[in-house]
């Protein structure tokens, strides 16, 4: 008998072993797993309204559509250029809704192939008033079918762009680029690393992959640069140890310059830029290779000997442009670090825009995620000089967007809807026992527990249907809410009638707005 239990034993471990297997995962080239279906949809031409964190309600406004923009970059007058993958640089007037092809610019490759990226970062001259300069990163056409990342300077004249010319072009250069000015004349380029799966070349100095370098206006190097004179060092080189290059931004506050960088399977990162420093990659990283391996085990967490993130995300949001805020819209905003985000977790459909608090020391204190319900991919965040914030979708049928405070809401002004449904009184009863699996994200009672929403004022219009694909299958899982699949029909039902009860004492007593 003791034999004969051993056996058995020995087949339900591994009966259940592979019933418990994980399913295999379709892997594409490089590695790299294949992405899902995911959650994309077309942008919605009418205005939304949102709450947000802080208290701070907003209302979002398609300002301009366009193919695939990628960079935002506002003029003295206010104007906005806006950069496109496809290679073209357009204009959209200050309070219009028609934009302006700006004409004359370096002929780039349109994106047909990976790491192309046609028309990518444009900054003005610290002077650009005076003298009209802009300079703009492109994939630049070589021999054959060769290219090169390029950093152009022109003179803008009644759109278009004269005597334009080459600063600096680099040297197989592949990837985004991300540019921005100093006031005091210097050019700054971000490039990313050869191969973002092997980190090729961002370790090496006298490479230019996955390197920050600091120029000149003219191109040619300072000669304060941390490596000027520098044995084995290219002297262009401010920083090193980047992987995926998509933005740089000043901080208003301070003149210091941060970097946004995409890492692999997380490990996205906010860095603030210092002279000479190493930011580890691909000997270190937060994130986790492609195919599920941590990308260094053996130096995590330390990050020994490489300069740290100031934020960093995991799973990642794949990082885009970033800006700080300044300015008197948005008052409660003041000072917080503003980030784009292509997806979140690798999938699709899954942009944000997410809004980090730092204090003094520069140290995260928290974020909030904004404009998920979109489903869009967000390419680039930037301040207008009228204090809104402006973001770049970039999707085939992508928009510039512009985010306002919304109006203030009177809730006396708002006359109250009617309680219409009829409530079972038992199953009510079942329900708010069923409700206990809520109260974690929404409070011990429908009212709203801070991290989601008031279920008594969002269920009312739900039907049967609605609130089972939200509940029971998941629909709002890109939100963070978690599919209950345990809840027989009886329970979900009863689930749905105490939320309506919720709802229409709420209402019968005038405390929903």
């Amino acid at each position: 008998m003791k034999n004969w239990n051993c056996g058995l034993l020995v087949c339900s471990v591994v009966v259940g072993s592979s019933a418990l297997a994980q399913q295999a995962v379709d892997i594409g080239p490089g590695g790299i797993p294949k992405a899902p279906v995911g959650l994309m949809r077309p942008l919605q031409a009418e205005p939304f309204e949102s709450q947000t964190g802080e208290g701070q309600g907003i209302r979002v406004v398609v300002a301009a559509r366009l193919a695939s923009p990628y960079s935002l970059l506002f003029m003295p007058n206010g104007d906005l250029l806006v950069s496109q993958r496809v290679g073209r640089l357009q204009r959209l007037p200050k309070g219009g809704t028609g934009l302006v092809e700006v004409t004359g610019g370096p002929r780039s490759i349109v994106p047909n192939a990976p790491a192309t990226h046609g028309y990518m970062s444009v900054v003005l001259h610290p002077q650009f008033e005076r003298n009209r300069l802009l300079y703009i990163a492109y994939t630049k056409p070589l021999d054959g079918d060769n290219r090169t990342v390029a950093v152009a300077r022109a003179r803008y004249v009644d759109d278009t762009l004269a005597g334009v010319t080459d600063v600096w072009v680099g040297e197989n250069t592949r990837g985004p680029a991300a540019l921005e000015m100093t006031p005091d004349s210097r050019l700054w380029i971000a490039l990313s690393a050869l191969n973002p799966l092997t980190g090729e070349g961002a370790q090496d100095p006298m490479s230019f992959e996955g390197k920050v370098l600091r120029l000149n206006e003219d191109g040619t190097v300072p000669n304060d640069n941390p490596f000027v004179g520098q044995r084995g060092y290219r002297p262009e080189i401010y920083t090193m140890g980047h992987r995926t290059a998509l933005g740089l931004a000043i901080n208003p506050t301070n003149g210091e310059v941060f970097m946004s960088e995409m890492g692999p399977n997380g490990g996205d990162e906010i860095n603030l830029l210092k002279p000479g420093r190493n930011y580890g990659w691909p000997v270190v990283s937060l994130g986790r290779a492609y195919p599920g391996p941590w990308q260094a085990a053996a130096n995590e967490p330390t990050h020994h000997g490489f300069e740290l993130p100031l934020v960093y995300w995991m799973p990642s949001i794949s990082v885009s442009g970033l800006s700080f805020y300044k300015g008197t819209a948005f008052p409660k905003w003041q000072g917080n670090l503003f980030v784009g985000g292509l997806r979140y977790g690798e999938v699709p459909g899954t942009g944000r825009v997410d809004r980090v608090v730092l204090n003094e020391k520069l140290e995260e204190l928290r974020r909030e995620s904004l404009l998920q319900e979109l489903h869009q991919r967000i390419r680039d965040v930037k301040v207008g000089p009228d204090g809104l914030i402006y973001v770049a979708t970039d999707e085939e049928q992508g928009a510039v967007l512009r985010i306002e405070p919304a109006a203030e809401r009177s809730s006396a002004a708002k006359p109250l809807a009617a309680p219409d449904f009829r409530v079972d009184v038992k199953l009510a009863a079942r329900g708010a026992r069923e409700y206990n699996r809520c109260s974690t994200c929404h409070g011990l009672g429908p009212s709203g527990g801070g991290a989601a929403p008031d279920l008594r004022a969002s269920a009312v219009p739900l039907n049967a249907s609605s609130f089972e694909q939200i509940v029971r299958k998941g629909a709002l899982v890109d939100r963070g809410m978690p599919a209950f699949q345990d809840l027989d029909d009886t329970a979900l039902e009863a689930l749905r009638h105490y939320i309506r009860a919720e709802a229409n004492a709420a209402l019968a007593s005038a405390k929903l707005p």
